[in-house]
């Protein structure tokens, strides 16, 4: 019974630092649309700017992020940052 107890507070925990850390995605990406005007919650489109994948090269997207966060697809916090 007690590891039951402790698995699904495990889980509490690691729900409530999701959501954290969606507030704080939110906010980085407030942020950055008020400093450039460009959204980045999808992918860049080339045809739109066709030397972007030659100046960025690890492109990202908060959309991206946000999927890779509801997955479960990073590892730790230095993955996430990475990202962002």
């Amino acid at each position: 019974m007690g590891s039951s107890s402790s698995m699904m507070l495990q889980i509490q925990r690691s729900k409530v630092r999701v959501s954290t850390i969606h507030i704080q995605i939110d906010s980085i990406q407030y942020q950055f649309i008020q400093d450039t005007h460009v959204d980045f919650s999808e992918h860049v489109d080339p045809n739109e700017l066709p030397d972007y994948h030659d100046i960025i090269k690890h492109p990202m997207d908060f959309g991206t992020v946000r999927s890779k966060l509801v997955g479960g697809l990073y590892s730790n916090l230095e993955e996430l940052e990475s990202d962002v």
